[in-house]
Parts: structure tokens; sequence; C-alpha cells
């Protein structure tokens, strides 16, 4: 059951796999300019769609890490394939994605901000460095 203090709160809603966490997440997840009550959704093993071999970490270690993170109020693990039906449940003031999304309209990002705008929330992108897995993951040789 969600605690009653976020209803007096303007709520921040990220959202993301977070498998290793980087600076880049960490600077995103730290802009608590948009609100006072961060709640990060971790994608569920489930909904990884990384690659091969990812996630590296198991959910809930992937929530312990992003929860240890003083910025984080609550973590919450996905259910569902997109933060849709957390938005329509949560109905956070602002949602937060990274800069690397404002020119890149995923389907599932267009299902979010479709829920997002019915609840009368707003899309706001974090700045920053972008910063991937992905990204350290290759120079590691971990992954192509």
């Amino acid at each position: 059951e969600l605690d009653r203090r976020l209803f007096r709160n303007t709520i921040v809603l990220a959202c993301g796999c977070f498998d290793v966490l980087t600076v880049g997440h960490v600077h995103h997840l730290q802009e608590k300019t948009f609100g006072n009550l961060l709640c990060v959704l971790i994608t569920a093993d489930q909904f990884v769609n990384k690659g091969s071999g990812r996630p590296i970490f198991p959910e809930k270690q992937r929530a312990e890490v992003v929860d240890s993170l003083k910025c984080v109020d609550y973590v919450i693990i996905n259910p569902y394939p997109t933060a849709a039906k957390a938005i329509q449940q949560l109905r956070p003031q602002i949602y937060v994605k990274g800069q690397e999304y404002k020119n890149h309209l995923t389907p599932a990002l267009v299902q979010e901000v479709e829920m997002l705008n019915h609840v009368g929330g707003k899309l706001e992108f974090t700045g920053g460095e972008e910063s991937h897995t992905t990204d350290v993951l290759r120079r590691l040789g971990v992954c192509t």
C-alpha cells in the first residue's frame, strides 16, 4: 500500500533498468529540481531488453543499489513492461527521462506520455551527460 505522504508532495517519477549504476544515472536521479519526492521504477528482469546476459544484476539488487542513493525516496520494481500502469497508479506530477529520449520517442515512451497526459502530469528531460551501462560494458569488453 502506498504511503499517504506521497500525496502531499510533488512526485517525480523516474524509470529504468539501472543495471550497472553510472555517474550519469546518479546525476539523472539527483536532479530533483522538478519536485520534492523521487520515486524510481526499476524495470523487472523479465522486461529488460538490453541483449544477451542482461540484466547483469537481478531486479532486487538493482533496486537496493538505487534505494541507497540519498536523493531517492521510494523504489518500486515495475511488474509491467512499461511505466504506463505505474503512472496511472502513482499519478506523478513529473516524469523524468534522460536527454537521450528527447529526440528518440520509443513506443513505450509514447504510451507512458499518453498516460502521463491523462493523469495531468508533465514530461521533463534531465540535463547532463549521457551515461549508459551498455557503453560501460562495451568498454570493458563484456558485450558487443
